[in-house]
């Protein structure tokens, strides 16, 4: 008799435990279910996720403007700027735009402007280029340049400058940025925009 009492003994007490997960499982399910029929998506939309985030720029630059330009879009109400990368010794490049799609100040009825985006020459250089940028600047009033040093690594400081023009000076206003352009591209270039602007107007 008491082989088979031991035997009973174990088995009645692996169903008490299988009862209790049972009964565990069922309340964790019915928690989750729960969990998930709450409205929690309301909360999420409202959380400020950059609040979790703690962060720096990994590279702050504050670069000043050593030249502007003389007409802006706070003064004018142009249907595009054009901002042109150039290098402070490409004075012949900067002349050919202004002498052929660059002299032109309306296109089609639209009014434009176009402006150049230089860097600081290199201290090496002669003293002459800066005084003929200068005037350049006073004569043509087209040049924008920062005190950075104009160089190929510093191309990505020449594309901030352009976002910050876009942001202080044009805001609102149609602009790109481009290292130089033929008339052809331009005019193409304008056929696209005004058909696609036909088109959503």
């Amino acid at each position: 008799m008491a082989p088979a009492l031991w035997t009973v003994l174990p088995s009645r007490m692996s169903l008490r435990s299988l009862k209790w997960s049972l009964l565990l499982l069922s309340l964790l399910s019915f928690l989750v279910m729960w969990y998930l029929s709450l409205p929690h998506y309301n909360v999420i939309e409202r959380v400020n996720w950059m609040y979790f985030y703690e962060y720096e720029p990994i590279y702050r630059q504050d670069f000043h403007f050593t030249l502007r330009e003389h007409s802006n879009c706070s003064h004018q109400n142009p249907f595009l700027v054009i901002l042109v990368t150039s290098h402070p010794s490409d004075v012949k490049a900067r002349q050919a735009i202004r002498v052929t799609w660059g002299e032109k100040k309306s296109w089609w009825g639209y009014e434009v402007l176009t402006f150049f985006l230089l860097g600081q020459e290199a201290e090496k250089e002669d003293k002459m280029l800066a005084l003929s940028l200068e005037d350049e600047h006073l004569l043509y009033g087209d040049i924008i340049r920062q005190d950075f040093l104009d160089t190929y690594n510093n191309l990505t400081l020449k594309t901030i400058m352009a976002f910050r023009i876009h942001l202080d000076v044009c805001q609102l206003r149609r602009v790109i940025a481009a290292h130089g352009f033929s008339s052809k591209e331009i005019i193409t270039f304008w056929q696209v925009m005004l058909r696609n602007t036909t088109c959503h107007y």
